[in-house]
């Protein structure tokens, strides 16, 4: 499948600073908004972010909205979707568990300072049901609490509330696989904890039947950095994939050892690959690194800022390819590819990013016909940048390069981005538009871009309140694209149908 790229400016352009001609385009475009609306006079002040007046393809099929109970206390839901070979929709997110008030803790207990617990939901339905209330599907992923001696305290299936880390596979066709931070605190060889707030490892959480098994994904471990600590933390990052044997894949940023937060700077890409029958056996030499591109030092050593937004995927020949956000070694911000061969692990540059954006958002996909490509956010971190945040697109050439798309530079937007392909082969990306760059207003919109075949197209897919976050999409038989999202202020999980087929 080619793409072509299109330079006019309502169309999509290579993902790079914008040329003088085009900012005059944009700087015309921006004047004329604001004197056509009277500098903003016309907006509803009532309202920070009224919704946008385009129309929209997109219906609510399903929706759960998260109680008070629920979130209260929780840093992120990190709410993540996938469908099985049945066409059966997974939906989990972290939810706030049942903590004791201080008061009821005993003296000497180091969890005083963060009483909170997560537990983790597991919804799974028929996305073809009518519309109904999704709480009525859904089980709790059995969770151990963190090893704090014979603590009755502890809430049963509950974890430290420490919710960087969530991901979700599917295996066998139908089985949900679910990856998460929790297992072991950081500690020492003589078991002293580090860091009573967190939990140190990436644990899988396997169902069979209506029963939830766990077991340690990837210890937090570094080892093979320093024999010294040989329990430290996973960090910001970590995902799953499920190959047609069973086997299940795992990546996981590893943020420090044991007490050194120094290294929280420098952290690795570690990936595991466990069979079923590995489950429970779990060995610190499973363990690989993925990108050794900017190792210092002979033999070993840290590597710079390593695998930011992991995510995995696994090719037409089942093999993983992992995409991330890093800095190399010489300064240079890049969105990068690992790919596992017969050798070994092979790392390239998908893209630089210029020295006055980052990324926030990594979400690669492969497409029917074997097609690998990413979608990312390029976010502004400097004024000397031409536009704010914008959404790209890179797809593998076959060549070997990778051709880079800005797919929507009208708004600040990007944020949250889901890249999924249709039955046809042809990308399609959902993700959150925040504002214009005319600033008196906000959107906070969810937004579907897709490519018609010949040139790129966005709509918005919901624009009430706050929407478009913890984003996935898929396509079903009939090519109807789904979208299930966030909405912040009123806590709901939200599942959307493309009336329009692909």
């Amino acid at each position: 499948m080619s793409i072509r790229v299109q330079e006019h400016f309502t169309m999509s352009t290579p993902c790079r600073p914008i040329s003088r001609n085009h900012l005059f385009v944009l700087l015309t475009w921006v004047l004329f908004g604001l004197f056509a609306c009277g500098g903003g006079s016309l907006e509803d002040d009532s309202n920070p972010y009224p919704p946008s007046q385009e129309p929209t393809n997109f219906e609510l099929t399903h929706e759960r909205t998260l109680s008070g109970d629920e979130y209260n206390g929780l840093l992120e839901p990190q709410i993540q979707t996938a469908v099985d070979s049945h066409g059966m929709v997974h939906i989990v997110f972290y939810s706030a568990a049942p903590s004791y008030p201080v008061a009821q803790l005993p003296a000497g207990h180091d969890l005083i300072a963060n009483p909170f617990r997560y537990q983790i939901r597991h919804i799974q339905f028929n996305p073809d049901q009518d519309e109904s209330d999704l709480s009525s599907n859904e089980d709790i992923v059995s969770v151990t609490p963190p090893h704090d001696g014979d603590d009755p305290l502890l809430v049963d299936d509950a974890g430290i509330d420490n919710c960087f880390v969530l991901g979700l596979g599917i295996e066998n066709g139908n089985t949900p696989v679910v990856v998460y931070q929790g297992g072991n605190r950081p500690g020492s060889a003589g078991g002293l904890a580090c860091n009573g707030y967190y939990q140190g490892d990436l644990m899988v959480n396997v169902r069979s039947g209506n029963v939830w098994e766990e077991y340690l994904g990837i210890q937090g471990d570094a080892s093979i950095k320093n024999p010294l600590f040989t329990d430290g933390m996973v960090g910001m990052a970590g995902d799953v994939a499920v190959d047609s044997a069973g086997d299940i894949h795992l990546v996981v940023q590893h943020y420090y050892e044991w007490c050194d937060l120094h290294s929280t700077s420098f952290p690795d890409l570690l990936y595991v690959r466990q069979s079923p029958s590995d489950l429970g056996h779990y060995s610190t030499s499973m363990e690989t690194w993925v990108d050794e591109h900017n190792v210092y030092g002979a033999g070993g050593g840290i590597q710079n800022a390593t695998g930011y937004h992991a995510k995995i995927v696994l090719d037409q020949d089942e093999q993983p390819a992992v995409f991330y956000f890093a800095t190399m070694a010489n300064g240079s911000r890049q969105i990068r590819v690992s790919r596992l061969t017969e050798t070994g692990w092979v790392a390239a540059t998908v893209y630089r990013v210029p020295d006055e954006y980052t990324v926030t958002a990594v979400s690669p996909a492969v497409a029917p016909d074997g097609t690998l490509g990413v979608a990312y956010n390029q976010q502004k971190i400097s004024d000397d940048a031409y536009f704010g945040d914008h959404l790209c697109y890179a797809q593998l050439q076959e060549d070997g390069t990778w051709l880079n798309i800005m797919v929507d530079y009208h708004s600040y937007c990007g944020q949250a981005c889901v890249l999924a392909y249709d039955n046809n082969s042809r990308p399609a990306i959902v993700y959150y538009d925040e504002k214009p760059y005319t600033e008196y207003r906000e959107r906070k919109d969810v937004k579907f871009a897709y490519f018609d075949g010949e040139q790129w197209r966005t709509e918005t897919a919901a624009n009430e309140g706050d929407i478009g976050l913890y984003n996935a999409l898929w396509f079903d038989g009939d090519n109807l694209a789904h979208i299930c999202t966030y909405m912040l202020e009123l806590h709901k999980i939200m599942v959307f149908r493309r009336m329009v087929p692909n």
